[in-house]
């Protein structure tokens, strides 16, 4: 995925005018899209990861094209006058910036609370997917979140050692692993496209039986999110 602007197109990207006719430069076999649809992309990637029970699959790809643009703009702005500072869609840019860090930084914060959460499983489905193993084939983490989770269990277990496991027989100097699970747990969601295929959601009353509930463009329902992880992957729906 490639993103270039000049000063002008991020400007006008940043005021919300359409400039999708924009074509910028990428490598062969990359995706080429403009700062808006990338914007657009990214605070949807937010959301679902809010909404979600577990972590998925890393869109950093988005962050850094974002934050790239921004610095750009920064570095453009940085020797602008004290007038040119007061003018007013400058300070209107100003906002909308501060929103994207913000909404960037919330993006960090809640991947980062789900992989201490648990960072041994988080770290085996990312190889998993590396492998082909499993039915997913975009990356779980990104290479400093891949770090962060080595890093935060390899503390994590030098604490528990040093307290009270060390003291412990050797066969009892296992770290405990608290796992969640998400086969009960629902979100809301609305289907973002057409000719979405159909989802199967066990009943209430008896878990063994199971109904198929048929989705069309902008429907939005509540149901396990085991029943819809799959359509979330591929894009087909979006967490409410």
């Amino acid at each position: 995925m490639s993103i270039g602007l000049t000063e002008s197109q991020l400007d006008a990207a940043l005021d919300g005018v359409d400039i999708s006719d924009g074509s910028f430069g990428a490598h062969d076999g990359e995706e080429v899209i403009d700062l808006e649809e990338a914007i657009k992309r990214f605070k949807q990637a937010w959301m679902n990861e809010n909404a979600s029970p577990k972590l998925l699959s890393s869109q950093y790809e988005l962050v850094h094209a974002i934050v790239q643009q921004i610095d750009e703009f920064e570095a453009f702005t940085a020797n602008y006058t004290q007038q040119q500072k007061l003018d007013l869609s400058y300070n209107i840019r100003r906002m909308e910036i501060s929103r994207l860090q913000y909404i960037i930084n919330s993006y960090i914060r809640t991947r980062l609370r789900k992989i201490e959460k648990d960072p041994v499983g988080i770290l085996k489905e990312h190889e998993d997917r590396i492998n082909g193993v499993s039915t997913s084939t975009e990356e779980l983490l990104e290479e400093k979140e891949v770090e962060f989770a080595e890093n935060y269990f390899e503390s994590s277990r030098k604490l528990l050692l040093d307290e009270f496991l060390g003291s412990l027989a050797q066969c009892l100097q296992k770290v405990p692993r608290i796992t969640e699970t998400n086969s009960t747990a629902r979100v809301f969601f609305e289907v973002i496209v057409d000719n979405c295929e159909s989802i199967t959601v066990p009943k209430l009353k008896d878990k063994e039986l199971e109904f198929i509930v048929p989705l069309a463009k902008g429907d939005r329902f509540l149901a396990p999110f085991k029943c819809v992880e799959e359509l979330l992957e591929k894009g087909h729906i979006k967490l409410l």
